[in-house]
């Protein structure tokens, strides 16, 4: 028969309440901090061009009217940049009972893209679509047929392998363990 000290099972308990609070509190955060790491981990791949060369790089030439229309109007240079809207929209926000990372819909452009003007023409557009437009390629209407540059998939495939795991061991070393006394 196991006899427990009272002392060590009020202690026991205590502990056990402290860690399924910061299980509770954690459930928020561990979430939030994975989105805003997937955040930076997109915006450092377009600003890196870290994935240029698996959709064939600097091979993969644009238009040759829309180079030039670009050399010559753009802000940014590289794939995914032009002006810095998609850039700037890019950012994690809460969800329903969680979080994520991407551009957020209703998100648009500042306008003036079009080929027929100096970055003066054109009306803004929805960035989520020019996002899964750069993504998965396909066909743009007027704007003609996209390859597909993917970044936000590759990226997620990284984070899943390493950055993610680093997330949750922290979680587990310094705020469960911590509640552990």
């Amino acid at each position: 028969m196991l006899k427990l000290d009272p002392v060590d099972l009020t202690k026991f308990f205590k502990a056990l309440t402290r860690v399924s609070k910061q299980v509770r509190r954690s459930k928020q955060a561990v979430p939030r901090d994975m989105a805003i790491k997937f955040t930076n981990n997109v915006l450092n791949s377009i600003m890196t061009q870290r994935y240029v060369h698996t959709w064939g790089g600097r091979a993969q030439r644009y238009h040759p009217k829309y180079q030039i229309w670009k050399r010559r109007f753009r802000k940014l240079t590289g794939f995914w940049m032009l002006w810095g809207d998609l850039i700037a929209s890019i950012t994690h926000f809460k969800v329903g009972q969680g979080w994520m990372s991407g551009v957020p819909a209703g998100a648009m452009s500042s306008g003036g893209k079009s080929w027929l003007g100096k970055g003066d023409k054109g009306d803004p557009k929805s960035l989520v679509m020019i996002a899964r437009l750069l993504e998965k390629g396909g066909h743009a209407g007027r704007g003609g047929r996209h390859p597909k540059r993917p970044v936000f998939a590759p990226t997620l495939v990284d984070f899943r392998s390493k950055d993610a795991p680093k997330i949750g061991r922290k979680y587990l070393r310094t705020t469960i363990k911590g509640a552990w006394r």
